[in-house]
């Protein structure tokens, strides 16, 4: 509870750090370097030395006030339990034409020494150094909060062994009930299709006759081949007599038609059997 909190301020806290050295970090080609309360700079090493120009990232400005009610009305410096300091007016961006500037942001870390954690672009000559130190961990608004203490979970299958073999096994019922049904309903849907089919008359040509023989008529053809995968047994066999005769075969073949239908499920099976019926009640019309 902050008000039980009668220590010093986050500045006070942090003041030590301005005598201390300057945090270094190297990312890739960069390094950058924090003094506290003064700049920030980048700049390439090499065998410890400086190569090129130095580019400051910013010069302090102000930190961020725990006093102030209207900076604590964002809550997001309590909920993220961070201490913030804002440096500007640093180089000039080639990118944007604006001097840089740079937001540098302490967190707690138990046991831990001043050091730079992470340096952040997410803008264009915008930045975010993030310090990890051990200073601000006892005050009350950037002490890390209280890790709930973890709760055991136990595990234990949903069916015991016998239960599971009992249910495969109704289960492997309950699709071959359905193959049964979808089979006969295929079944009488046969024999419908193939009964309309003998009852309708013979068509003739208008080219007339070869070899004393009719031509077969279109609606003769044979029906599309369901074909059930995984495979299974047969589930339309055509009748004998409604294979062409050996001697129509040359009259027949240059305008016969076979169709295939891959069945994965019992779902296209049923819906091979509407577009069937729907066939079939087309032709009636």
């Amino acid at each position: 509870d902050p008000r039980l909190y009668n220590g010093s301020g986050v500045a006070e806290l942090l003041r030590p750090m301005g005598t201390a050295p300057c945090l270094l970090k190297t990312k890739d080609w960069w390094t950058y370097e924090f003094c506290y309360g003064r700049h920030i700079q980048q700049y390439h090493l090499e065998e410890s030395e400086i190569k090129g120009d130095i580019l400051v990232l910013g010069y302090y400005q102000s930190a961020f006030d725990w006093d102030d009610e209207t900076a604590k009305a964002s809550k997001q410096h309590q909920l993220r339990r961070y201490h913030s300091q804002s440096y500007v007016n640093g180089s000039r961006c080639d990118l944007t034409g604006r001097a840089r500037e740079a937001e540098v942001r302490f967190l707690c870390e138990e046991g831990a020494g001043d050091y730079i954690a992470r340096v952040d672009e997410p803008q264009s000559c915008s930045y975010v150094l993030t310090v990890h130190t051990t200073r601000i961990c006892h005050h009350p608004f950037l002490r890390p909060s209280p890790g709930l203490a973890p709760q055991p979970i136990r595990c234990q299958p949903a069916l015991s062994p016998a239960q599971y073999v009992q249910y495969v096994r109704a289960q492997v019922s309950d699709t071959k009930r359905k193959v049964e049904e979808i089979s006969e309903e295929l079944r009488t849907l046969d024999t419908r299709l193939w009964s309309d089919r003998d009852s309708e008359p013979p068509s003739q040509s208008p080219e007339g006759t070869q070899d004393g023989m009719a031509p077969v008529p279109t609606s003769q053809m044979s029906p599309p081949v369901p074909t059930l995968c995984p495979p299974c047994p047969p589930l339309l066999p055509l009748r004998p007599s409604a294979a062409p005769s050996p001697v129509l075969a040359p009259l027949v073949e240059p305008r016969k038609k076979i169709h295939f239908k891959v069945i994965r499920s019992p779902g296209d099976l049923l819906q091979f059997i509407e577009e069937l019926k729907e066939t079939t009640r087309k032709g009636r019309d």
